[in-house]
């Protein structure tokens, strides 16, 4: 399965159209344990030098493969950096991530209310598991 995460802030039970204005963790990891999925994508992981949600969501769920990759400074809590995970049942026989190149043109998106997009790095994540290859990213390169 995929899913971004959005920095760990889930859906908010009164109006599931709305993201909760905090980190709810928990959220994923009940909705994970429900699914049981072998392998999890995630995208927009926060981690800094003290802290890995993919490693917590990992280790509350007993998965033993982690392979987590940082991208750029996080839009959503600056206290963190941004990036994709890769979560499986067992250990990986092979991982890596592979930096995509940084377009170079000014963009307006209307999302951006007509100033240019800010452009962030993004990754492919690339991880081998018993002779099967799973690639995970988040290809919008842009933040508003």
């Amino acid at each position: 399965m995929t899913w971004n995460v959005n920095g760990g802030y889930g859906l908010d039970p009164d109006d599931p159209a709305k993201l909760l204005g905090y980190e709810n963790l928990d959220y994923f990891i009940g909705l994970l344990r429900k699914i049981d999925a072998d392998f999890v994508c995630l995208q927009e992981v926060h981690a800094n030098a003290g802290r890995s949600q993919a490693g917590e969501i990992a280790r509350s769920l007993g998965l033993q493969g982690v392979f987590e990759s940082l991208a750029s400074e996080s839009h959503i809590d600056a206290s963190y950096r941004l990036g994709n995970a890769v979560l499986a049942k067992r250990p990986f026989q092979a991982a890596r991530s592979v930096k995509l190149p940084r377009p170079h043109l000014p963009v307006n998106l209307p999302l951006s209310l007509g100033k240019p997009a800010v452009i962030h790095d993004k990754l492919v994540q690339i991880v081998r598991l018993h002779g099967l290859t799973i690639a995970n990213t988040h290809l919008l390169p842009y933040t508003f």
